[in-house]
């Protein structure tokens, strides 16, 4: 019986802070965290973005300047949805119940579970 500590082993039953352990995440999880944090940067390009589009008109800068900051703009904006659209894929696929599967044959012989809801793979 290895001691831990004053009165407290390994064998000892511990109900404070330290029996606390953080549970593993799912892989549908851990794309939907991604997905959402790929979008979180996204919308603050889109904003570093606007904020740069109007510092240039506001200064007085040529056209060329402002129709390149639009250009930005425009991207920022493409990327900040595709990326919106990414993390609502992902959260349909974390919050599917998955009751609907569908068992194929892979490559390789193996079987692959497949959501016929949401398209995850089980």
């Amino acid at each position: 019986m290895a001691a831990i500590g004053i009165n407290v082993s390994t064998q000892d039953a511990v109900h404070g802070w330290e029996s606390i352990r953080p549970a593993e995440l799912s892989a549908l999880e851990k794309e939907y965290r991604h997905a959402k944090n790929k979008s979180d940067e996204a919308e603050r390009e889109f904003t570093r973005a606007c904020d740069y589009l109007e510092s240039v008109k506001e200064r007085g800068f040529d056209e060329d300047l402002i129709d390149m900051a639009y250009r930005a703009l425009v991207e920022a904006e493409y990327r900040m949805d595709t990326a919106r659209v990414e993390q609502a894929q992902a959260y349909k696929r974390l919050s599917c119940p998955h009751t609907h599967i569908k068992v194929e044959k892979g490559i390789d012989g193996d079987e692959i579970n497949f959501c016929l809801m949401c398209g995850a793979i089980i």
